[in-house]
C-alpha cells in the first residue's frame, strides 16, 4: 500500500468513490462561475457612462430625427415645436 493511503482525506475520497472529486470540480465550477459573473457586472458598470450622459445622447439622437421630420415636411410648425418642447423638458 502506499503511504497515503492512510492519509484521512484520501481514505474518506476512496470510501466515496469517484463523488468525491466530481463534488470538487463541481465548486471549482460553481466558484468560476461566480467570478465570471462578478466581472461581467464590473464591467458592466465600469463600461455604464452614467444616467445623464445617456439621456443626453438619447435626448440628441431624438431632435436630430425631429429636425429630419420636419426638413422633410412630415411635421406642420407647431407640431415640430411642440415635440420639441416635450424632448428638451
Amino acid at each position: 500500500m502506499h503511504w497515503w493511503y492512510w492519509t484521512p482525506m484520501f481514505r474518506w475520497a476512496e470510501d466515496w468513490g469517484g463523488w468525491f472529486w466530481i463534488g470538487i470540480a463541481a465548486w471549482v465550477a460553481f466558484a468560476a462561475l461566480v467570478l465570471f459573473l462578478v466581472i461581467r457586472l464590473a464591467l458592466r458598470i465600469a463600461n455604464s457612462s452614467g444616467g445623464s450622459d445617456n439621456s443626453a445622447k438619447r435626448e440628441s439622437h431624438a431632435l436630430d430625427i425631429l429636425n429630419e421630420r420636419y426638413a422633410r415636411g412630415e411635421l406642420e410648425r407647431e407640431q415640430y415645436l411642440e415635440m420639441k418642447r416635450l424632448i428638451e423638458r
